[in-house]
């Protein structure tokens, strides 16, 4: 349901003065879900209005939208989008035109957002943005508190100066500022600032990361990896491995960026005991090709109730971790401790023709104790 109002002004035979109004109700934005290729869900209200001058090409528009129940189809974005979201803009383009940002801000419980700057084709221009997002944890579960982000973009014709800021939870703090080419295909930024690990768990669930990164980057020529360098650290860190029943902590890495790799030197401590040392360079692109050394210093291997050991050496992993590497390595086992459950399970597990040659008195004993030699005869 809508309505649409019009009028042009003709002056000397030529378009003139004009202006324009639109309202429109849309009960379900389902069905331009198939338009879109989204699955598209929610009511929207629009008022809009226009009005200017073509004979000299100015304009001044104002917009007003109120949305309900929003539905995007991006798993990501949807949860920032329930409740009530209003979007307000209004804009206005001179006779040089130079168009100017008055008011441009979307709102809901989740999430707010301002926007306003001036510019022209012929002389460039600036622009301010202000986003709040009422709780981390919608995006990263685990991470609660609110998150800022604001910054100015400005161009002289030759170029974009960035500089922006963002603050948040659990020690979320950033700065990037620099410079984007005109057609944004190169930059020249600095990269600072501090992130929670818990951000990842999303991704990487049933396991669990926990603690804070470091970053001092630097990003140099185009927007690729490879432009990267810079490094990433982090101290106290831990890692749960549910499937493994162990925890890495305290863990310390240090990633050193640059041509398109990053050196990795990290140490951790492991739940059962021991401790792990890994080093070496890891490529950033597919498949990621690597050439660690891994060191194992003492570290309890073991299975409650059933096996417990020692394990120390060195392995070393070389080619791509997303398939392919070859692993290669000398480790010593200390003393192997295997516990057999006094259970009926295993009382099918004799071997008649295992024959013992020169078999110690203490392994003797063992198997008498478990009935192994009433059941072979021996």
């Amino acid at each position: 349901e809508g309505r649409i109002d019009a009028a042009l002004t003709l002056v000397d035979g030529q378009p003139g003065p004009f202006r324009a109004d639109v309202d429109a109700d849309i009960a379900s934005l389902a069905p331009f879900g198939a338009i879109a290729g989204l699955n598209l869900g929610g009511a929207l209200s629009l008022d809009a209005s226009a009005q200017g001058d073509l004979s000299d090409m100015t304009l001044t528009a104002d917009l007003s939208a109120t949305g309900t129940g929003l539905r995007s189809g991006i798993a990501a974005a949807d949860p920032l989008l329930s409740g009530t979201s209003d979007l307000r803009v209004a804009v206005a383009l001179d006779a040089d035109g130079v168009l100017t940002i008055d008011r441009a801000t979307f709102e809901n419980p989740q999430l707010t957002a301002e926007v306003s700057g001036q510019g022209s084709a012929d002389t460039g221009g600036s622009g301010r943005y202000d986003v709040r997002l009422a709780n981390v944890g919608l995006l990263a579960p685990g991470i609660n508190g609110p998150a800022t982000a604001s910054g100015t973009l400005s161009s002289s014709g030759n170029g974009w100066q960035i500089d922006t800021s963002l603050t948040g939870p659990g020690g979320m703090s950033g700065t990037t500022s620099g410079s984007f080419a005109q057609d944004f295909s190169t930059a020249d930024l600095s990269i600072n600032g501090s992130a929670p690990l818990e951000l990842a768990n999303g991704f990487i669930a049933p396991r669990l990361v926990d603690g804070l990164a470091r970053f001092n980057l630097s990003l140099n020529g185009p927007l690729a990896l490879n432009s990267l360098s810079g490094t990433v650290t982090s101290n106290g860190a831990g890692v749960t491995l549910p499937a493994l029943r162990i925890r890495l902590a305290p863990m310390n890495v240090t990633a050193q960026l640059g041509g398109g790799r990053a050196n990795i030197t990290a140490e951790t401590g492991v739940s059962n005991g021991g401790r792990i040392t890994v080093s070496g360079p890891i490529t950033l692109s597919a498949p990621f090709n690597a050439n660690l050394g891994i060191n194992l210093q003492r570290v309890v291997v073991a299975e409650p109730g059933f096996y417990e050991t020692t394990v120390s050496g060195t392995v070393g992993l070389d080619g791509g971790l997303a398939g392919g590497a070859n692993i290669s390595g000398d480790l010593s086992l200390d003393a192997v401790e295997v516990r057999i459950p006094n259970t009926g399970g295993l009382s099918s597990g004799s071997l008649p023709s295992l024959v013992h040659i020169n078999e110690p008195a203490e392994v003797r004993r063992t198997r008498d104790r478990a009935g192994l030699l009433r059941d072979m005869g021996d």
